[in-house]
């Protein structure tokens, strides 16, 4: 079964660049421009990873990751967080599940072996 990922990123040129190169590895992929839109289109949904941007409007990154396993039947959705910001973006807790974190911007050899070791 092909593997499901929701890429959610405000910047379009990222989304669609990440978007696509994961279609080409064969994944099946949603896309949102914001957090409410992504809970909106994950609901219900079965989902194997998240791509987040670290960073936008409303709801950030580490919040929807929160709010995306909550809808998650298992409750431990993967999540890789795309920053461009360095050091002083909150790391968070062990106990929040922190996601994997990715600069920006994004090398997509490093994307896609960070994508297959979290699915394989």
């Amino acid at each position: 079964m092909t593997k499901r990922i929701i890429v959610v990123d405000n910047d379009e040129m990222v989304l669609i660049a990440v978007a696509e190169l994961l279609r080409s590895q064969g994944y099946t992929v949603l896309t949102a421009h914001n957090g409410e839109q992504a809970l909106e289109l994950a609901a219900g949904q079965r989902l194997d990873l998240a791509v987040l941007d670290a960073v936008m409007p409303g709801i950030a990154g580490r919040e929807l990751a929160q709010r995306l396993r909550s809808q998650d039947a298992r409750g431990r959705l993967p999540v890789i967080l795309l920053s461009d910001r360095g050091a002083d973006e909150d790391p968070g807790t062990p106990e929040d599940q922190a996601p994997l974190r990715l600069p920006k911007p994004i090398h997509p050899e490093q994307l896609i072996a960070m994508v297959e070791s979290v699915l394989l």
